[in-house]
């Protein structure tokens, strides 16, 4: 399977610095099982999920994505990614919450309103 990565940002969860691969070919929102072993997760947070292969995987509901003034609050799939420098993957269903955006390959950023205030994702590479 090839993975679309359009960029890689900066964010934070639970106040620790992450990297945040926009791979809009992924349906899923995953974190990796490195940095989800940092994380203090409430055991009500946790749950098995079983993939299209019935593999069983966990899934980390509830938590807290922060990037600049924007805030995302969803459900992760545990996974070891595929990529190791990167500490979360927003797939496709995170890019159906922005709405309408404006998507620069060329510059590489995303710009999309959020509380009446547009935001700017620039990637740092």
């Amino acid at each position: 399977m090839i993975i679309l990565v359009l960029f890689k940002i900066k964010g934070t969860i639970a106040e620790k610095d992450i990297t945040i691969s926009i791979a809009p070919t992924e349906h899923n929102n995953d974190i990796s099982v490195e940095f989800t072993n940092r994380l203090v997760i409430p055991e009500s947070n946790i749950s098995e999920v079983v993939d299209f292969w019935d593999k069983k995987l966990y899934e980390v509901s509830d938590l807290q994505l922060n990037i600049g003034d924007y805030t995302f609050v969803s459900k992760f799939i545990v996974r070891s990614l595929w990529s190791n420098d990167s500490d979360i993957i927003l797939g496709s269903s995170w890019m159906e919450t922005l709405g309408t955006f404006i998507l620069n390959t060329k510059n590489k950023f995303l710009t999309f309103s959020h509380k009446k205030k547009m935001t700017m994702c620039r990637t740092f590479q």
